[in-house]
């Protein structure tokens, strides 16, 4: 007569079994890992075999018997199987992946003799069930083995109870052949099972919402070093001036890693020497002293620029590096000085630091390493387009002395127009960086006139038609000579002033025929600096310069058609006040 108590136990143990079966299979559906499925396979047939096993009470049959222990050690099988796929993905194992499958092939068929041997020939089914219950035992613990040395975390709750199930699991199925003849113990010894699988269960199922919580960890940091490295490359391509992008970057990279300061060193190639050129959210007086930095002085960003690597400090209290006190006393209190690298060269270093200690882990070296050298490679790219404007503006204004040369009634126009225009300028309290374009339009704006015959240049007389025209067309000629100056395009205005600076207020100038507010400001404060320099000086049509009341009445006369008013106005209280000035001296 079979127990209530047994016949409970082996169905609890079976229903246990199956649903850790469940759990892993949905697991498999969510990850696709490899090791769930073979998990998942491995407890269907673990909780197949305890459905035998309830058979087994009520029928005995040597066949059922056989079937039950070959079910038993394939389950084990596959937990190895789970295994091995994880740790040769790794490159965790000592041989050849063809080696283990021969290995587990062999003792499996030996097994399975043995166990048909036990049963058929010498009708025990403790015979056979002995090398079933030692290979099963001792591959569960093998599994245990190496899912502990494949681990990331092993330390974590989950991992342990997951190993713990895999060794309970294994001692016990070892255990089987001595302890499944004592009638008192079986029941005992399939709740064990239950609860063992259980445990099992339980480390899968933390296993399953940790391991979701890393990818999603994982996803949003590719997330952001995605965010990261776009603003970073979106900046330095729409950025015009090389310190422009640099404070950019720094702005996005602070507001995207949740940063509280950051600040951009270039190495300066001859001298060794290190040049501040950004910073932000640090107080003026660590700039101070960030300036001062020298390249002998021990510290993070000299370490990183002379080994080229990224210098990582997570807690500035505990090292002895340069400028420590005034880190600390700024609150900065972990630190990182990543090289800016342009192939083998190093270009300076980008520091980051947070006001709290932090451990930077493998995905924020990443991220600032690649930062690094996208900023490296554009930082070298703008200096390269920078100096080659440098070279190219410098040959450009020799140009436009040469043209001055060619006419020498024009002699120092240029330049008598620039300051003119900067007066004005300033006058209007336009920015710095405003007059600054318009003193360069200025130096620039008759270019065009290199193309221009000496013979229409320097005529005595006054221009026919096709001459007059071909005069018209300089300011245009000048824009297209400029144009290769990169710095010149876009929003920056200053072709725009060279093109519109014989515009007319009332819309009668050229080239485009535009009126009041459609010419831009710089332009309209061209126009009248030039005229003003070309009727004070003289000409070949004019031998004889007008006085500066003369230049004067006739900017007063064409106010409101040729010239802006508000521009003669600004430009006549400069006249008024340099006249003033000469007078006093």
């Amino acid at each position: 007569m079979v127990s209530l108590f047994l016949d409970q136990a082996i169905t609890v143990d079976f229903a246990f079994k199956l649903t850790v079966a469940t759990i892993l299979f949905l697991n498999y559906s969510g990850n696709k890992n490899k090791m769930f499925a073979w998990w998942s396979l491995g407890w269907l047939f673990f909780a197949i075999q305890a459905f035998l096993n309830r058979l087994l009470v009520y029928v005995k049959s040597t066949s059922l018997w056989l079937m039950h222990d070959i079910i038993w050690l394939l389950a084990a099988v596959f937990f190895f199987y789970g295994i091995y796929s994880v740790a040769k993905e790794k490159r965790y194992l000592r041989y050849s992946g063809n080696y283990y499958r021969f290995l587990v092939l062999i003792l499996t068929t030996l097994s399975f003799f043995s166990a048909y041997i036990g049963i058929y020939l010498y009708n025990s089914w403790l015979l056979s069930t002995l090398p079933i219950s030692i290979l099963t035992g001792c591959l569960l613990l093998i599994s245990a083995y190496y899912y502990y040395h494949i681990v990331i975390d092993r330390k974590a709750i989950y991992n342990r109870l997951i190993i713990a199930g895999f060794i309970l699991y294994g001692v016990q199925d070892l255990g089987y052949f001595f302890l499944r003849p004592i009638e008192w113990f079986t029941p005992y010894g399939y709740l064990l099972g239950a609860i063992f699988s259980l445990i099992f269960a339980f480390g899968m199922i933390l296993k399953s919402k940790f391991e979701a919580l890393r990818i999603r960890r994982i996803n949003l940091n590719r997330v952001r070093e995605i965010a990261t490295l776009y603003s970073v490359t979106s900046t330095v391509s729409r950025g015009k001036e090389l310190d422009q992008i640099l404070y950019s970057v720094l702005d996005n990279l602070i507001k995207i890693l949740r940063l509280d300061g950051g600040i951009i060193f270039f190495l300066n190639q001859q001298t060794g020497n290190l040049i501040l050129k950004a910073h932000r959210g640090i107080s003026k007086k660590l700039v101070k002293s960030l300036s001062k930095l020298s390249s002998t002085q021990k510290g993070v960003t000299i370490t990183a620029i002379k080994e080229n690597r990224i210098v990582l400090i997570p807690d500035i209290s505990k090292v002895d590096v340069a400028l420590k006190d005034a880190l600390l006393e700024e609150g900065i209190y972990s630190f990182a000085a990543v090289p800016l690298r342009s192939g083998s060269k190093v270009l300076g270093a980008l520091d980051v630091g947070r006001r709290r200690p932090h451990k930077f882990n493998s995905e924020d070296v990443r991220l600032l390493e690649s930062v690094g050298n996208e900023l490296g490679i554009a930082v070298e790219n703008k200096q390269l387009i920078e100096d080659l404007d440098k070279a190219y503006l410098s040959t450009v204004l020799i140009l436009t002395d040469i043209v001055e040369v060619k006419d020498h009634y024009t002699r120092s126009h240029s330049s008598d127009v620039a300051r003119y225009a900067m007066a004005i300028a300033k006058e209007m309290n336009l920015s710095a960086a405003e007059i600054e374009k318009i003193q360069l339009a200025a130096q620039l704006h008759d270019l065009g006139k290199i193309s221009i015959s000496d013979k229409i240049l320097l005529k005595p007389g006054k221009l026919n038609k096709k001459e007059w025209n071909e005069i018209k067309k300089h300011p245009e000629r000048a824009v297209q000579l400029l144009k290769p100056l990169t710095f010149l395009h876009k929003d920056n205005g200053v072709l725009d002033y060279i093109k519109s600076h014989h515009e007319r207020y009332n819309g009668e100038g050229y080239p485009n025929g535009y009126k009041k507010d459609q010419i831009k400001l710089g332009a309209r404060i061209l126009s009248v600096a030039d005229a003003y320099s070309a009727m004070t000086s003289s000409r070949p049509y004019r031998k004889e310069p007008l006085t500066e009341q003369q230049a004067i009445e006739e900017l007063r006369k064409n106010s409101g058609s040729q010239f802006d008013p508000k521009v003669v106005e600004a430009f006549l209280k400069v006249l008024e006040r340099e006249k003033e000035k000469n007078e006093r001296y």
